[in-house]
C-alpha cells in the first residue's frame, strides 16, 4: 500500500475479487502502468479488515461473491460514512445490477468480458478518474472551508439586504398572486369575456370569446376592434354607448342586447355587461349568447298564441283535478279570469248530473288512456254550457296528468234543438198541406194572376200583399238565387225537375223553397203561363246540413286513426258495411275493395289458423251484448302475415236485435316481434346461463346476489338458496376482500370490470377465479368466473422453476466468464513473453477459441431474457431515440406508431444499429419509416451504407453466420417472433441495407404523429 501525501501520484488501490486468477490478472495489468500499486482481497470479509488497517485511494470489486457481495460492501462503506470511489467490476450484465450500484453510490460501473489488454485498460481510465474527481472534491472542500469563513463576515451585511429582497419579494409575489388571481377570474368567468381600448380594439380576450367569434386570440388581440363583431343597424348606437361611457354620461346603460356576427356571418343575440375598469380608459365586456334562449322564447310565444288562439278549451288536470294548465279560450267560456279559474278545481266546474260520471270516465282513462264524452260545466254567473270532451292521459313535468280538449256544442245542441222544432213544423206542414200554387201568365210580360191562400201560412204574406205588387214574389227570392229564377221565368231550363231557391222573408228569416213547374202553351205552341207549387223544405235542409257537418267530422276522424274502424254484418264472411281509409295501409286492398265483399271477401284475409277462434270470441261476447277483443294474424295483398289487435262490440236495436258490429283493428305486429323476439332472447339466455361451465353471478349495486347458476353453486359449494342469501364479501378470501370491494365499485362506476381474486368455499378451502363483469341494467350487473386455480398453481410452480434454472444459469455463466477472463489475460501474457512464431501462432488460436467461448456465454445471457417478460405497447420512435443515441443520425416517420412487442425490442433495434455500423462500412446515416402492408402494417429500416450480397440476404439470420458472433440477426427474429412479427431483408447491394419488420393485425396502433 502506499499512502496518497500531498502531492503524490501514485495511487494505492484495493482489488477485490473471490476469483484468484483474476485477481493475479488485474493485478499485473494495473501496476504495468506504474502509477497504481494493488492490494488484493479475496473477498468482502478481507477487504473490510483491510480498510480498517489501512489507506487506499479506491477500490475496485467484483458483483457476486459468497456471503457479502460487491453491492453489499459498497452500501456497508457508505452506512459508515466512507466515501472512497467505488468501482464495480462484474461479469454481471444485467441492467437492474447495474442501477442498484449507482443508485447505492459506485462511481462506475464496469462489465467484464472481452480483450483483456482493452478491458483493464478502460478500468485504468475509470481509476484514475474516480481517484482524481476524489482528490479534486477534498481540494474543493478546503476552499469551500475558506469561503464560509470569508461569508461569516458578509453574514450581517446580507441580512440587511435580504430583509429588503424578502420585502421586495413578497410585493412581486402579491403583484403576481393578484394578476393570476384576475386572470384566473377573467378566463374562468363562464361567459365571453374582453378588454376594449379607448379606440375600440380588444387587447384581452378568453376563450369563451374566441368560442363565440370563431377567431383565434391571435387574430382578435390587438388587432381586431369590437366594432367588427356587431350588427350594422345596432353598430351606431353601440358606438355612442362607447363614447358616452367614456365622457362619464349618466344615461349610458351598462346591459343591453345586441346583434352579434360571428366568422360565418351568423347572427347570435347577446346580452352584454359592460362597465369602465377604474383609474383607466380601458372598459370591461361580458357577453352572454341569449339566441337559443330567444329563439325558445319566440317559439313558446308562437305556440302559446296559436293554443291561446284555438277555437276550443284546452287544460290540463291532475288526477285530482287540480289545473295545471289553460288556454285562454277555457277562461272566456267559463266567464272567470285567469286567477280565478287556477283557485277552483274540475270538481267545481262539473254539474251534478256529470259529476256522478267522472269515477267511470277516469277507469276508461286508465285502460285506454283516452276517452270522448259530454260534460256540462258551470260558468262563474251560475249559468251551465254543455261541451264535448276528448282526454288522454299525458305526463306534465313528472306529474301523471289529464288532457282535455273541450269543445262547446252549444250552438250544436241549439241546432238540433232547432232541428227537431223544424222537423216538427215540417210534420205539421205535411199534415196540413204546408204547401201553395201560384200562377204566372205571360202577356207577354210574366204576370202573376194566382196565388194559394196557404202562401201566408207559408210566407207571411197575404194573398192581396201578392196582388197589389205584382214583383213581391221576385223580391223574396235571396239575391244570389235570383239570376237561377230568371232563367226559370224565361224557360232557360229544364222544367220537369224541381228548383230549389232560397227566399228571404220578413225580419230576415230565411226559408228554402222547393218548386214544381207544369207549363201551358197557346195554340200556337207559345208558352203561355206556368203553374208553380211552392213546397217549404228549410226542415229537410236543415237535417241535410246536419248530417253533412256530422259526416265531415267522422271523415276527419277516421282518417285520422293509424288503423281501420269497421262496421259489418255477423255472417261467416264478415261482410264489411263500411271501412275506414286505413284498410289500405293494414290490408294493401282500398275500403271499396272489401265494402259488401266486391273484390275480397274479408274473412279470407284472416289467417286460416285463426278464423274459428275470431268467430267463436265474437259469438261469445255478442250473445252477453259485451264488447269483445282479440288478438289474431291477417294475411295482407302481399302475403305478409300481420298480427292486429281488434275492439268491437254488437250494435242492438231496440228489441234487442243484432243489427250490425261496429269496431276498430290496429296493426300490432311490431309490437308482437318485439315481444317474440325478448321470449326468445331471454330463453337463450336462460340455457346459456344454466348450462354454461362458468359460473355466473348476478348481483344488485350492493352486491347481493340476485342469481346463480349451477356452476356457481357447484364451484363455490352452496346451494343456490344459501348462495342468494349472500354478498361478494362473504365469498372473498379474506385477504382479496379489499381488493375485490374496490374492483366492484369501479364496476359501478365504469360498467366493466375485469379482475382475478382468490375465493372461499363454503367448506374453507380457497380456490382463484377470473372474474370479467358488466353492467346489464342501472343497478344490476353480471359476472362470469372461471376457476383458474390449477392454472395459477401450474403459474406458480413454473415460475419456480424458471426461477431455479435463471439462477443456475447466472451463476454458472459469472463462473465461467471469470475464468474466460483469466484465461485470456494469462494467454495475453504468454503471447507478449513469446519469441516462437509457431508457439505465438497457437496462442493466437486459443485466444480465439477462448473469444468464441465468451460469445456463446454471452448470446446464453440473451436468450435468457428472451419472453421472460409480459409483452407490451412501446412506442417505436421513442425506443429508437433510447437505443440509438448518439451514435449516426436517424430519422424517423412512423407517425406514433406503437407496437406490441416483447419488452427486448429496445435490443432489436440496437443490435440494427450495431449491424450498420459494423458492416455499413462508409454509412452516414439511418431513415426509419413505415407503411401499410398485406394484413398489417411494415417498418422499415434504411441505411446508406455497402448493403447485404443477394446470396446472403436469409444466412445473416442463421444463428453462428457472419464475421462476428453471429448472434445478433438470429435473436432479432426470436423477439420479434414472440409476437407474431417477421423481419427480411430486401435491399438493394450497394446501395445500403432495408429491413422490413411486418407487424401483424392487432399487434400495433397509431397514437399520433412522432418524430425523432
Amino acid at each position: 500500500m502506499v499512502p496518497d501525501g500531498a502531492g503524490s501520484t501514485v495511487i494505492s488501490l484495493l482489488y477485490v475479487d473471490d476469483e484468484p486468477a483474476l485477481l493475479d490478472v488485474g493485478k499485473i495489468f494495473l501496476e504495468r502502468a506504474g502509477d497504481v500499486v494493488v492490494t488484493p482481497a479475496p473477498g468482502a470479509a478481507s477487504a473490510l479488515r483491510m480498510l480498517e488497517e489501512g489507506e487506499f485511494d479506491a477500490v475496485v470489486s467484483d458483483y457476486q461473491m459468497p456471503g457479502m457481495d460487491g453491492i453489499d460492501l459498497l452500501q456497508h462503506l457508505r452506512r459508515q460514512g466512507n466515501d472512497i470511489p467505488f468501482i464495480i467490476f462484474t461479469g454481471r450484465g444485467r441492467e437492474e445490477v447495474a442501477i442498484e450500484a449507482l443508485n447505492s453510490g459506485a462511481d462506475f460501473y464496469l462489465q467484464k468480458g472481452g480483450d483483456p489488454k482493452t478491458q483493464f485498460a478502460e478500468l485504468l481510465h475509470k481509476i484514475r478518474r474516480a481517484v482524481a474527481g476524489r482528490r479534486a472534491e477534498r481540494e474543493l472542500q478546503q476552499r469551500h472551508d475558506e469561503l464560509l469563513a470569508a461569508n461569516e463576515r458578509l453574514a450581517a451585511a446580507e441580512e440587511e439586504m435580504r430583509q429588503q429582497v424578502e420585502e421586495i419579494a413578497a410585493a412581486q409575489q402579491a403583484l403576481r398572486e393578484s394578476r393570476n388571481r384576475y386572470r384566473g377570474i377573467f378566463e374562468n368567468t363562464g361567459s365571453a369575456t374582453i378588454i376594449i381600448e379607448n379606440n375600440t380594439t380588444i387587447s384581452l380576450a378568453n376563450g369563451a370569446f374566441e368560442r363565440l367569434s370563431g377567431f383565434s386570440r391571435r387574430e382578435i388581440e390587438g388587432v381586431k376592434p369590437w366594432t367588427g363583431f356587431v350588427h350594422p343597424d345596432d353598430l351606431e348606437l353601440m358606438k355612442s354607448y362607447h363614447r358616452g361611457r367614456r365622457a362619464g354620461l349618466p344615461d349610458v346603460p351598462s346591459r343591453y342586447e345586441f346583434r352579434f356576427l360571428d366568422r360565418s356571418g351568423e347572427i347570435r343575440h347577446i346580452h352584454l355587461t359592460v362597465g369602465i375598469i377604474p383609474e383607466t380608459d380601458r372598459s370591461v365586456a361580458s357577453l352572454v349568447d341569449i339566441t337559443e334562449r330567444k329563439r325558445a322564447g319566440e317559439e313558446r310565444r308562437i305556440l302559446t298564441r296559436i293554443v291561446d288562439a284555438a277555437p276550443c278549451s284546452i287544460t290540463v288536470h291532475d288526477m285530482d283535478g287540480r289545473f295545471l294548465y289553460a288556454n285562454q279560450r277555457t277562461f272566456g267560456l267559463h266567464g272567470c279570469s285567469r286567477e280565478e279559474f287556477f283557485s277552483i278545481s274540475l270538481h267545481d266546474l262539473d254539474v251534478p248530473e256529470s259529476a256522478d260520471l267522472i269515477e267511470p270516465r277516469m277507469q276508461q282513462l286508465r285502460e285506454t288512456g283516452e276517452a270522448v264524452f259530454e260534460v256540462a260545466h258551470r260558468r262563474s254567473d251560475g249559468t251551465t254550457f254543455p261541451l264535448r270532451v276528448h282526454a288522454q292521459t299525458v305526463t306534465w313535468g313528472e306529474t301523471p296528468a289529464i288532457l282535455s280538449l273541450a269543445e262547446d256544442i252549444t250552438g250544436e245542441k241549439q241546432a238540433k234543438e232547432a232541428l227537431a222544432e223544424s222537423e216538427e213544423r215540417l210534420r205539421r206542414a205535411v199534415k196540413s198541406g204546408h204547401e201553395f200554387l201560384f200562377r204566372v201568365e205571360f202577356t207577354p210580360r210574366p204576370v202573376i194572376t194566382y196565388v194559394d191562400p196557404a202562401v201566408t201560412d207559408v210566407t207571411g204574406f197575404s194573398v192581396e200583399d201578392f196582388a197589389a205588387d205584382i214583383t213581391l214574389a221576385f223580391r223574396l227570392i235571396h239575391p244570389d238565387d235570383r239570376a237561377a229564377f230568371e232563367k226559370v221565368i224565361r224557360n232557360e231550363t229544364d222544367w220537369s225537375k224541381p228548383q230549389t231557391f232560397r227566399w228571404v222573408l220578413d225580419g230576415g228569416r230565411t226559408i228554402w223553397a222547393e218548386e214544381y213547374y207544369t207549363p201551358f202553351y197557346d195554340a200556337e205552341g207559345r208558352l203561355a203561363a206556368v203553374e208553380i207549387v211552392v213546397r217549404d223544405v228549410t226542415a229537410q235542409k236543415c237535417v241535410e246540413e246536419a248530417l253533412r257537418e256530422s259526416e265531415r267530422r267522422l271523415s276527419t276522424l277516421l282518417s285520422n286513426l293509424l288503423g281501420m274502424a269497421y262496421r259489418c254484418r255477423n255472417d261467416r264472411d264478415w261482410t264489411m258495411e263500411f271501412l275506414s281509409d286505413g284498410a289500405l295501409a293494414l290490408t294493401g286492398y282500398r275500403p271499396e275493395e272489401i265494402v259488401e265483399s266486391r273484390r275480397v271477401v274479408y274473412n279470407s284475409l284472416i289467417h286460416p289458423d285463426d278464423r274459428e277462434r275470431v268467430w267463436q270470441k265474437v259469438q261469445e261476447a255478442l250473445a252477453e251484448q259485451r264488447p269483445f277483443q282479440l288478438i289474431f294474424r291477417l294475411v295482407a295483398r302481399d302475403g305478409e302475415e300481420k298480427w292486429v289487435w281488434e275492439q268491437g262490440r254488437g250494435i242492438f236495436d231496440t228489441a234487442g236485435g243484432l243489427v250490425a258490429l261496429e269496431g276498430y283493428i290496429a296493426d300490432i305486429t311490431e309490437q308482437r316481434r318485439a315481444v317474440e323476439a325478448l321470449a326468445e332472447s331471454e330463453e337463450r339466455f336462460r340455457a346459456y346461463f344454466n348450462g354454461s361451465p362458468d359460473a355466473i353471478f348476478v348481483s344488485d349495486a350492493e352486491g347481493r346476489f340476485l342469481r346463480v347458476n349451477p356452476a356457481a353453486c357447484a364451484l363455490a359449494g352452496y346451494s343456490e338458496e344459501e348462495l342468494l342469501g349472500l354478498a361478494i364479501p362473504d365469498i372473498l378470501d379474506p385477504t382479496c376482500v379489499s381488493a375485490g370491494l374496490a374492483s366492484f365499485r369501479n364496476l359501478c362506476e365504469t360498467g366493466r370490470a375485469n379482475t382475478e381474486s382468490l375465493f372461499l368455499r363454503k367448506d374453507g378451502s380457497r380456490y382463484a377465479m377470473s372474474v370479467d363483469a358488466a353492467r346489464i341494467r342501472p343497478d344490476e350487473y353480471i359476472a362470469f368466473c372461471r376457476d383458474i386455480t390449477e392454472r395459477k398453481r401450474a403459474v406458480e410452480a413454473l415460475r419456480l422453476a424458471n426461477r431455479k434454472l435463471q439462477l443456475l444459469s447466472a451463476i454458472t455463466r459469472h463462473d465461467i466468464l471469470n475464468q474466460v477472463t483469466a484465461l485470456t489475460g494469462y494467454l495475453e501474457f504468454a503471447r507478449e513473453r513469446s519469441t516462437d512464431p509457431e508457439q505465438i501462432d497457437y496462442l493466437e488460436k486459443l485466444e480465439k477459441a477462448a473469444e468464441l467461448i465468451r460469445q456463446q456465454i454471452e448470446f446464453t445471457r440473451d436468450c435468457e431474457k428472451v419472453g421472460s417478460a409480459a409483452p407490451a405497447w412501446q412506442n417505436v420512435a421513442a425506443v429508437i431515440a433510447q437505443a440509438c443515441d448518439g451514435q449516426i443520425p436517424v430519422g424517423c416517420d412512423l407517425s406514433g406508431l406503437e407496437v406490441y412487442a416483447d419488452q427486448m425490442l429496445a435490443n432489436v433495434l440496437a443490435n440494427l444499429m450495431d449491424n450498420t455500423l459494423r458492416h455499413g462500412e462508409q454509412a452516414t446515416a439511418v431513415r426509419v419509416r413505415c407503411h401499410p402492408s398485406a394484413g398489417g402494417v411494415t417498418i422499415v429500416w434504411e441505411d446508406d451504407g455497402v448493403g447485404v450480397p443477394a446470396d446472403r440476404k436469409e444466412q445473416i439470420f442463421i444463428r453462428g453466420f457472419g464475421r462476428n458472433r453471429g448472434y445478433g440477426l438470429f435473436l432479432i427474429r426470436e423477439i420479434l417472433a414472440i409476437t407474431g412479427m417477421t423481419i427480411r431483408e430486401t435491399g438493394v447491394p450497394g446501395k445500403g441495407v432495408r429491413f422490413e419488420i411486418t407487424v401483424p393485425e392487432g399487434a400495433y396502433r397509431f397514437t399520433g404523429p412522432e418524430t425523432a
